[in-house]
């Protein structure tokens, strides 16, 4: 099971990935589904992942994260990822993620942003 956490600061929910390397399948589903039951709550406008536990991700949960975007857009949630390790930026970089994601330094930019 994929090792997630979920807190709420004021009226933005933090999801914490907590795991160093996901890298297969089964966890991106698992991760996918447990922010899918999140975002089916009532009343969730804003959200931010936050990514400084991670070291490595595969192209599944990259395509996951782009696809929760994609829907968190079409509900007017307002979606964030912070504290993305330098290699794993890279990577988001030369994807050119950052044209579609909102990706901040700092969990606390994130939550400025959000204001």
């Amino acid at each position: 099971m994929a090792d997630i956490q979920i807190k709420k600061k004021n009226d933005v929910v933090m999801v914490y990935l907590r795991d160093l390397r996901l890298s297969n399948d089964i966890l991106a589903e698992t991760i996918d589904s447990e922010i899918s039951t999140l975002l089916n709550q009532d009343q969730v406008t804003k959200v931010i992942v936050n990514l400084r536990d991670v070291n490595f991700m595969n192209s599944t949960m990259i395509g996951k994260l782009v696809q929760l975007t994609k829907r968190c857009r079409e509900e007017s949630i307002d979606l964030r990822f912070c504290d993305i390790k330098a290699p794993l930026l890279e990577v988001f970089q030369l994807m050119s993620l950052q044209r579609i994601m909102q990706i901040h330094p700092t969990e606390e930019s994130a939550l400025e942003a959000m204001a």
